[in-house]
């Protein structure tokens, strides 16, 4: 059996390690949009205006929207998916540990929830172990969840802006001045660095809370 002192120490060292990709992958997501912006900078400082919007648009359009746009996007969310699938198999390990080391009644497969949301409230409501996770953890989780499942299962199609309404650093767009709904079309470089902070944040709730139990 593993202590959780000794799996929140492992746990930190993946956490620091992803802190460290984003810094990799942000550092490269510059040096690229910087390259493209100067490569067109240095073809039409010797032009006239009409022929250096004709250069960019002919030229340099796509590829600097892809560089500054459609990469960046690819590259977060695709980082965003990995994070969510860390925290699900990481809360996993925890309640399946406590499941088989502290039986009760009520199995995990017995509940009604699904990923994250099921693991919190088993440990919670099964387990019997108070996380102290505040209404605001609670709510970023199942915001979260909602952003997870936009992008794995419903890309493309609308979404309703006050279910993602207290998660930051998102862009989005409107095909209607008039439509509620939006269609998420970005992140930033801070969405998946405030989201580390969160699970991190929630894994030392848990850590705190379980102590030296072994599991």
């Amino acid at each position: 059996m593993i202590k959780m002192n000794i799996f929140h120490a492992l746990l930190e060292e993946k956490i620091r390690e992803f802190y460290e990709y984003i810094d990799i992958m942000e550092s490269s997501i510059k040096v690229n949009e910087k390259k493209i912006k100067n490569e067109f900078e240095e073809q039409s400082k010797n032009l006239t205006d009409e022929n250096a919007d004709e250069l960019l648009q002919h030229v340099f359009l796509d590829p600097i929207i892809s560089y500054t746009e459609t990469f960046p996007f690819i590259l977060r969310k695709s980082l965003y998916l990995s994070l969510y699938s860390f925290v699900e198999t990481e809360l996993s390990s925890i309640a399946y540990r406590l499941e088989k080391k502290h039986p009760k009644e009520i199995k995990i497969n017995d509940l009604k929830h699904k990923g994250i949301r099921l693991y919190i409230f088993y440990i919670e409501n099964v387990q019997q172990i108070q996380l102290n996770l505040s209404s605001k953890q609670r709510e970023n989780f199942i915001q979260y969840n909602t952003l997870r499942n936009y992008f794995a299962h419903n890309e493309g199609s609308k979404i309703n802006p006050q279910r993602i309404s207290q998660l930051e650093y998102y862009e989005f767009k409107k095909f209607f001045p008039d439509q509620e709904e939006i269609h998420v079309s970005g992140l930033k470089k801070e969405f998946n660095q405030e989201f580390l902070g969160d699970l991190q944040q929630l894994f030392k709730n848990i850590y705190n809370a379980i102590g030296e139990w072994e599991i």
